[in-house]
């Protein structure tokens, strides 16, 4: 992996200003990756999702961790929402977004580095894509568990 002064990437908290980019992305990406597109229009999809994703940032609970590039620090190649619930012990993972074009670079992975650091994982969101990178063996150190009602 590239050291960190040749990546033009990096992380920094989410802004508010940030928060309509994150909440598009995040339903756009979720109702594409999965098989919703065969049952629902979007319109219905995000009528149903877009509460579940508003609410996510009412509580105080949650963190969002930002991938941007190193030359503007505004423009967000990824992102990851994650809850540390007060009556749980374990981290609560809540989706992952990485741009198309950034896709392929480890940016996924690094997130995970930073905001992840437990052993046991609940994930509530998860697309076809993301079942294929979690069986990846750098990801199976962890233990996941797909709880989507936790949302």
């Amino acid at each position: 992996m590239d050291s960190e002064a040749e990546k033009v990437y990096t992380f920094r908290p989410y802004q508010e200003s940030d928060i309509p980019f994150i909440q598009s992305s995040w339903g756009s990406s979720y109702y594409d990756g999965n098989s919703y597109k065969k049952l629902l229009t979007a319109a219905e999809f995000h009528q149903f999702h877009r509460p579940i994703r508003e609410a996510f940032f009412l509580r105080g609970s949650t963190a969002v961790i930002l991938c941007v590039s190193k030359e503007d620090q505004d423009l967000i190649l990824g992102w990851i929402a994650v809850e540390k619930p007060r009556t749980s012990k374990c981290l609560v993972l809540h989706y992952i977004y990485v741009k198309h074009a950034f896709q392929g670079q480890g940016i996924s992975h690094e997130l995970m580095e930073r905001a992840l650091p437990e052993d046991i994982i609940i994930y509530t969101h998860v697309t076809e894509k993301a079942r294929k990178i979690m069986r990846r063996p750098k990801i199976e150190t962890k233990q996941y568990y797909f709880i989507p009602h936790v949302a």
